[in-house]
């Protein structure tokens, strides 16, 4: 058995491969008689040796892993972030659009603050909004604090925190997104490729890198068109299509044309005049995502317990993941990488399936692609199977 850096990657000793080599050198050695009893001298002596040469070996591993994105976690991926310059995000505060319905024509002034139904999870509209004729009008709105306790479904911020002298009602009608605490590893670790990719300039991933710095931007695609056609994502020849999740705001404007490469154009349905070094208002385009729900049906077949508190956990790994593929290299749901997230929920699941698709009703095993305007997320059920 090969040890330590093989053709196979980074191959670490284990404490019981640690004792047994210790115990045939010293009996190849003359020592017949050398006790491997833990109760004996010998053996207590070999243990704690043992223990400390398991200590570095696991110091040789997190070493040799700390070399490579794709295998490094943690602190490690902290330490690559200080050699991009890209620190991991500490939180973000989650994003939506709200509804509301007037008896009269009124203004709905910036900072108007609403709350998820029957918590005390609160967003507030970050411009204000002149309701018309029609009654109705739409703006959008941020979290008050970090967090995926904000992230919430449509149709579920619907109280009003403090009084608006003629609303009749409010709700979001695309689901609160982007709530996050301490970046993950998986989005940070894409992050910090993509840093490497980038060396600086005006190209795709410094401009994807840039937005991600914005505090209204929780998440960014950025596409380019080097070609003579409109290409499969329909972005125009030489022009490039941005896609943001988080609120619409000119600094966004601002970020595409300070990085964004001279004598490129801007396409999207979000529109800023910006000043540029010759004192000319230029416009400068970006896009929202719009939100697609993927329904994940997960079924318990077996597992040692049946709780509420595993299948919340299995529904914010399922979230979670969903979540991190729209940001990934290759934009897909991959149905095995799912179910397996699924699975590292909770140590006592034995068995279980997992089914999702973009029709609750026809829910499969197929991985999903996610379109180039979309930002997926999950409507995730859990439920018990035969036992």
């Amino acid at each position: 058995m090969l040890y330590g850096v093989t053709d196979k990657g980074f191959v670490k000793k284990r404490i019981n491969d640690i004792e047994k080599s210790i115990e045939d050198r010293m009996r190849s050695r003359g020592y017949t008689n050398f006790s491997i009893n833990p109760y004996s001298i010998e053996g207590s002596l070999l243990g704690v040796i043992s223990h400390e040469f398991v200590n570095a070996w696991n110091g040789i591993q997190e070493s040799y892993n700390s070399r490579y994105l794709d295998l490094c976690e943690g602190a490690q991926l902290d330490n690559h972030g200080k050699n991009h310059i890209l620190p991991r995000i500490l939180g973000k505060n989650a994003t939506t659009t709200l509804r509301f319905t007037a008896e009269s024509e009124i203004v709905v002034p910036k900072g108007t603050l609403v709350r998820i139904r029957d918590t005390n999870l609160n967003f507030k509209t970050v411009l204000d909004l002149k309701i018309d004729d029609t009654l109705k009008g739409e703006v959008q709105a941020i979290a008050l604090q970090t967090g995926t306790d904000y992230n919430t479904n449509p149709n579920t911020i619907t109280e009003m925190v403090n009084t608006v002298v003629g609303i009749s009602s409010v709700t979001n009608i695309i689901p609160a997104t982007g709530g996050d605490g301490v970046e993950q590893d998986d989005p940070y670790r894409e992050a910090l490729k993509i840093a490497g990719r980038s060396k600086g300039g005006s190209t795709v991933d410094a401009i994807t890198i840039e937005l991600r710095k914005l505090p209204e931007v929780n998440g960014a695609l950025v596409l380019e068109n080097v070609g003579d056609e409109i290409d499969e994502n329909g972005v125009d020849p030489g022009k490039i299509k941005v896609f943001i999740e988080g609120i619409a705001t000119e600094n966004v404007a601002k970020a595409l044309h300070k990085y964004g490469a001279f004598g490129i154009n801007t396409q999207g349905d979000i529109t800023y005049d910006i000043k540029n070094d010759g004192g000319q208002m230029i416009p400068v385009n970006y896009n929202m995502f719009n939100p697609v729900p993927v329904y994940v049906r997960v079924v318990l077949l077996s597992s040692e317990k049946s709780s509420n508190a595993l299948k919340e956990s299995i529904i914010k790994n399922v979230e979670d993941y969903v979540r991190t593929s729209n940001y990934l290299e290759g934009r897909k749901v991959v149905h095995n990488q799912l179910e397996a997230k699924a699975y590292n929920a909770d140590a006592d699941i034995i068995e279980l399936e997992a089914f999702s698709g973009l029709d609750q009703s026809n829910l499969n095993k197929e991985s999903i692609k996610i379109p180039s305007g979309s930002l997926f997320y999950a409507v995730v059920e859990v439920v018990d199977g035969p036992r």
